[in-house]
């Protein structure tokens, strides 16, 4: 009965303020070991050591991680170092998987230098946190094999003493694999004002965006995150939207400086990494010269397809393969460093869609018609208030085909190209209607589709020195235009007024674009003439078949080729 009251004046000592450790050591002392280090357990299990807890013999047994639903471990722990005898308290901790980005953290609690370490079964040290510093300090192992391991926790000097709590995190190997998120998006979780208090931006879903917002005042004078990288070893780390000067810093896991940012006033910050190894990298923030700001870090974890500086010009642009019918091919990338290129391939002539917009958002979609089969390039860039992207599609040679665009959310952003073969365009064949010796009175081929052949037969006879043709183009269009003499392409001689037949394409009001007579290098006693234009509005043109002289018919064959831009 003795011995049960002195248990329950124990129990009543631990719940109260200051008092809980003395109680915990009364309630340890109240019964014989055994009993009493299972009546503790149960009182404090989670949270505070076991006394004793001395030697790796008799180490706290920590709960065993086992497999769950979750890739995630996490323990807490919690003791006092300081009494006669007590220099130093040990876990043990069992893992039924391996775990990888191990870390244990020292929380706030401690008023004295205590130190840490994390040995194997065998004792040997792993990693160690022996700082000469009171506060927070981290030990991390990059990668635990399933196995028995001990957590040491003991004085950096023969007069130590404190209370202690720390926290145990680490990720599953062969956890269930999550469902692709969405760019992540959060706020700053403090403290994270130190490199051993970084807060974690988690596993990074390549070329998406993970975007955290915070601030920086007197009080908190930097942030620090860490951020894992796997083997495509490509990092972008972009700081917006601050209202003083904000500086950026990136360091490995061994806490050396890669890159550094420092723009003035209020400007972006970014840093752009490549060929880094796998690993965890380290964020910082910091003020300059004690600006307060609030502000928002964004960070990319690139892909083959996005990696800054691969892909940056039409030389270096990244091949997407061939494009078949019924296809497409797609790239996933950001503007950090600039417009990204690409390049395709279609096998045939084609119709197509262009697809643009930011990563999570609504696209936008356009058409393209009736391109040739060859290579072709796309560059995505961004107007000058960030508020499109904007797509160009170039054929081989770079001439600017079509333009398109997409709603801009952040930098990252998708285009695709998706391919449909095409019904190669019925020729269109008439003949000149007479009289047709003015514009006015001209022959209609009517509206043409680009990639439609158009042909027509006519004659200046004996007493005409004109005949005009009416084109329509539906869309830009590059434009090409034939005119064959019949007399030299059936085999007979061309007539001296053959010779001297031209051709004219004009626009609307009759102003002349094109003329095959101001081509100094035309043989004039070949039968074929032609005017090239590389580009051309829709809308309605003119071609004008004439000569200087009459007296003799001149029969020809007119054959126009528009193709789209």
């Amino acid at each position: 009965m003795t011995v049960l009251s002195h248990i329950c004046s124990s129990l009543k000592s631990l719940c109260v303020g200051n008092r809980r450790r003395r109680g915990g050591m009364g309630l340890w002392r109240s019964s014989d070991a055994l009993e009493s280090r299972q009546l503790m357990t149960v009182v404090m299990a989670g949270f505070m050591e076991v006394e004793p807890n001395n030697s790796m013999a008799q180490a706290n047994e920590m709960v065993t991680i086992e497999p769950t639903l979750s890739s995630g471990i996490s323990a807490n722990l919690a003791g006092h170092i300081g009494h006669a005898g007590d220099n130093q308290d040990l876990f043990r901790l069992n893992l039924s998987e391996n775990v990888i980005n191990a870390r244990v953290i020292f929380n706030h609690s401690i008023r004295q230098n205590l130190n840490m370490q994390l040995m194997n079964e065998s004792g040997s040290v792993i990693s160690s946190a022996n700082r000469l510093s009171f506060g927070s300090k981290m030990l991390q192992a990059a990668s635990l094999p399933a196995g028995t391991y001990y957590i040491r926790v003991f004085r950096s000097t023969s007069t130590a003493a404190s209370q202690w709590s720390a926290t145990l995190t680490g990720t599953r190997v062969g956890a269930p694999a999550a469902a692709p998120e969405s760019p992540s998006s959060g706020i700053d979780v403090e403290p994270n004002n130190s490199r051993a208090l970084a807060g974690s931006l988690g596993t990074l879903t390549p070329d998406v965006s993970t975007v955290v917002r915070g601030s920086l005042t007197g009080s908190d004078p930097e942030d620090w995150y860490r951020v894992p990288v796997d083997s495509s070893g490509a990092l972008t780390i972009q700081l917006t939207g601050m209202t003083a000067d904000l500086d950026l810093e990136v360091q490995d896991s061994n806490g050396a400086t890669l890159r550094t940012s420092s723009n003035g006033s209020n400007d972006n910050e970014t840093i752009a990494l490549t060929g880094l190894s796998a690993g965890d990298y380290f964020i910082r923030i910091k003020r300059f010269l004690g600006a307060s700001s609030n502000y928002t870090l964004t960070a990319v974890a690139n892909s083959s397809a996005s990696t800054p500086g691969t892909n940056t010009s039409m030389e270096t642009a990244l091949n997407l393969g061939s494009a078949a019918a019924g296809g497409s091919v797609t790239a996933n990338g950001n503007l950090y460093g600039g417009a990204k290129w690409y390049r395709f391939q279609t096998g045939s002539s084609w119709n197509g869609t262009l697809t643009l917009g930011s990563v999570t958002g609504t696209p936008s979609q356009q058409s393209v018609r009736n391109l040739p089969a060859g290579t072709y390039y796309v560059s995505i860039s961004s107007n000058l208030i960030g508020s499109n992207f904007i797509g160009q599609l170039y054929n081989s040679t770079g001439a600017s085909l079509q333009t398109f665009t997409g709603a801009q959310s952040g930098e990252t952003f998708r285009v695709a190209v998706a391919v449909q073969n095409v019904t190669p365009p019925t020729p269109v064949i008439l003949s000149e209607q007479e009289s047709n010796d003015s514009r006015w009175t001209a022959t209609a081929f009517g509206a043409l589709t680009a990639g439609t052949t158009a042909a027509a037969r006519g004659s200046l006879s004996s007493r005409e020195t004109d005949d005009w043709f009416k084109i329509t183009l539906d869309g830009r269009s590059s434009l090409t235009v034939e005119l064959s003499m019949e007399n030299g392409s059936r085999g007979s001689t061309m007539n001296r007024l053959d010779r001297i037949t031209h051709l004219q394409l004009t626009d609307q009001f009759g102003n002349v674009i094109a003329d095959s007579s101001r081509n100094s290098t035309m043989a004039y006693r070949n039968n074929l003439r032609s005017v090239t234009k590389s580009s051309l509005a829709a809308g309605t043109y003119y071609l004008r078949v004439f000569r200087s002289s009459t007296g003799m018919a001149s029969p020809y064959r007119l054959t126009v080729t528009p193709q789209a831009l």
